[in-house]
């Protein structure tokens, strides 16, 4: 077998990506004989088939297959080598792209990342929020350096990742000044039957949150599921119910939403993780936030 040519490779990948030699050839702007070509001197070289011929149709077989997977593992190491060469050039800054699942206290994140630029100078982020699954395609093909999650990667996925986990917290119940004594005086079991704000049916909270009144035999009067749990807690702030939020960020809130604590527990906690690609090199800031928890 001669050495593999990257060149006839990058054909090949191209071909299956666009599952036809002539969209290959659009995208590579060449011809579709010159893609052939090309396809014919890499299976000379490895000494296999990379298709069954159906027709005039090409459907990649076994081998190609195999091919495949070593290829797009291939090209994925290029595209991160040219990243991190391009992050040495301390010139140009540091750049970091962060997914943040949208449950997320804001809070929290905030407080990440105003600890990277305290640490670190000349550094550019650049954040996406959205949902968990969006998020988990974006790490796929490259596009982030680090997603912060209320859930680690799930073992049924296949993404080439790994979860960390930074930190865990319990639960705080809180509620407008005016009520907050009263309630206080009988915690939990004067949830029951009171006016309740939950967290949306989106998040990890919300399923912890409805065992645990399960638990403790209480049936509160919810008046809303809010996906947005900055409208919750204003909501809470003017006084329309109780609602809970994880303890490590309860000091802010009394002070941002003039609400107070009435009650905690350590049967409701939610975990936060990191969940970064498989990279020899990590990004800069990747490291410093993975050190804050370590």
């Amino acid at each position: 077998m001669e050495r593999l040519n990257l060149n006839h490779l990058k054909y090949f990948y191209w071909v299956v990506k666009e599952e036809s030699v002539t969209k290959a050839a659009n995208q590579l702007f060449v011809t579709p004989q010159t893609v052939s070509a090309q396809l014919a001197l890499l299976e000379e070289s490895l000494g296999y088939t990379l298709f069954d011929r159906i027709g005039r149709r090409l459907q990649i077989n076994q081998e190609g297959k195999l091919v495949m997977l070593y290829a797009e593992d291939i090209f994925k190491s290029s595209r991160e080598l040219i990243a991190e060469l391009k992050q040495l050039d301390r010139s140009r800054g540091i750049d970091v792209s962060i997914g943040i699942l949208d449950s997320i206290p804001k809070i929290l994140s905030c407080q990440i990342l105003d600890k990277v630029y305290r640490e670190i100078d000349n550094v550019r982020i650049v954040t996406h929020e959205t949902d968990f699954e969006q998020l988990l395609m974006d790490i796929a093909v490259n596009k982030l350096d680090m997603i912060i999650s209320d859930r680690p990667v799930p073992p049924n996925v296949s993404v080439n990742a790994y979860s960390k986990l930074l930190t865990t917290s319990n639960f705080t119940f809180f509620s407008a000044p005016r009520t907050a004594n009263k309630l206080r005086s009988n915690f939990p079991a004067c949830l029951d039957g009171y006016n309740f704000l939950m967290p949306g049916e989106r998040s990890v909270q919300y399923t912890h949150v409805l065992s645990w009144f399960s638990r403790h035999d209480i049936r509160p009067r919810i008046l809303g599921e809010f996906d947005d749990t900055e409208l919750m807690k204003m909501l809470g702030q003017y006084g329309r119910g109780v609602f809970c939020a994880p303890t490590i960020i309860a000091d802010f809130i009394q002070k941002q939403y003039r609400v107070k604590e009435i009650g905690r527990t350590d049967e409701i906690t939610e975990s936060y993780y990191s969940i970064t690609p498989h990279r020899k090199i990590q990004n800069q800031a990747v490291n410093l936030i993975h050190s804050m928890y370590s």
